[in-house]
């Protein structure tokens, strides 16, 4: 083995070392290999951060890169130069994810980026359900051409009837969004405002005009991402029944003779709908815009015209004191 390999084959293992050993500093510095040690030193006091730096806010990620570099005694250009590169890459790194739900429907799954700093007592309410089980083997009951599709209601257990989904207090109104298209929302009973308790739905189309106002507005708690809303549509375009009531839109799957009940093969089950992700954040990229039938924006007081002449004033008397200022140094 030549020198030239063996020096290359020793730092190779420095580096690997610099991943696992937690006082990597000493031995790459006890070893000789002063050039080498700054940046894998860097690279070693990063990793306990790494979970935070993809997770945290932009300022807190230039902090603690700060911090780690300020640690390591690097020269101030080292600093400068890599504190830029590190910005560049932090800031295009994805933002935080929000909670996300996942349903698994006969269809196909699709994922659900709740607004959990938006509407909290909807999200709360809506986890609640999920995390005790309550959708399992729920349906879509109601589909509507051009406007919803509605589940959360009623459960398929193999035979029919179907189960009512038990349900728990009703919860606030917060009608802070607008009901866009691929934004779940929470059904309630017309004419009461707070009344949402299981049932949700999911816009097909921009129901802003329809819904944002409608009953105090219904409260958009989430959206559908990425390609999700292929397996909505999916469900949206199949045959409809009538089964009287709540059941008098049902979507169903092969489902030719009506003479029969149907049951599991025909049903659009949700088999269940799971938390994948429980960051407790709202993702800004994915808000639908604000409900502003509800949330009007506030209205802009123009300035007065005694405002501006203070301004003008207070700007000739910079330049008069300026003046004077200039005229006694000149003296």
């Amino acid at each position: 083995m030549t020198a030239a390999s063996d020096k290359r084959n020793k730092k190779v293992a420095l580096i690997r070392m610099a991943t696992r050993v937690p006082d990597a500093r000493r031995a790459l510095r006890r070893d000789g290999n002063k050039a080498l040690s700054r940046p894998i030193c860097v690279a070693t006091y990063l990793a306990p951060f790494r979970p935070t730096l993809y997770s945290a806010p932009l300022i807190s990620r230039l902090l603690i890169l700060r911090m780690v570099f300020t640690m390591t005694h690097c020269k101030p250009i080292v600093r400068r130069v890599a504190g830029a590169c590190s910005f560049v890459a932090l800031a295009m790194t994805p933002a935080a994810q929000a909670t996300v739900v996942e349903f698994q429907t006969v269809l196909g799954s699709f994922s659900v980026n709740l607004f959990v700093e938006t509407t909290p007592a909807t999200v709360t309410n809506f986890l609640d359900y999920v995390n005790n089980g309550a959708y399992t083997d729920s349906i879509f009951h109601r589909s509507v051409p051009d406007f919803v599709i509605q589940g959360g209601g009623f459960t398929y257990g193999g035979t029919l009837p179907l189960a009512t989904v038990p349900a728990n207090a009703a919860v606030a109104n917060e009608p802070e969004l607008s009901n866009v298209r691929g934004t779940i929302a929470m059904a309630k009973i017309g004419g009461q405002p707070d009344s949402a308790t299981t049932q949700w739905f999911i816009s097909l189309v921009d129901n802003s005009g329809d819904l944002d106002g409608d009953n105090g507005g219904f409260t958009v708690f989430g959206v559908v991402m990425d390609n999700g809303m292929d397996v909505v549509d999916a469900i949206a375009a199949l045959d409809r029944f009538n089964f009287g009531g709540a059941l008098a839109e049902t979507p169903l799957r092969d489902y030719t003779d009506t003479t029969v009940d149907p049951d599991g093969d025909n049903f659009a089950l949700v088999s269940d709908i799971v938390v994948t992700d429980t960051t407790v954040s709202t993702n800004t990229n994915l808000l639908p815009p604000v409900n502003v039938t509800i949330n009007p924006p506030t209205p802009v007081t123009p300035p007065s015209s005694g405002g501006g002449g203070g301004g003008a004033f207070g700007l000739s008397s910079l330049f008069l004191m300026g003046g004077l200022l200039l005229r006694r140094r000149r003296r």
